[in-house]
């Protein structure tokens, strides 16, 4: 279960970070129009998608974790 959350957290940090690193280099290069189809397009799109990819990453390691206490209590365990 610890080997999903660590994913998901990296999944955030790689999306903030690229979010601000081409953010930050259209900002300085002055390319305002760009700019603002980039964080059109890397704002509720992409966190659809790593919210999505976390709420997936969570829903299967719940899963499987209660299936292992279900196996572990039938088999006496």
């Amino acid at each position: 279960m610890l080997r999903s959350y660590q994913i998901a957290t990296a999944v955030w940090s790689v999306f903030f970070l690229a979010r601000f690193g081409v953010q930050q280099w259209l900002y300085d290069a002055d390319e305002t129009g760009w700019l603002g189809a980039t964080r059109l397009l890397m704002g509720l799109p992409l966190t659809a998608v790593a919210l999505g990819l976390t709420i997936w990453l969570v829903r299967r390691a719940t899963r499987a974790d209660a299936e292992g206490h279900r196996g572990a209590a039938a088999s006496g365990g």
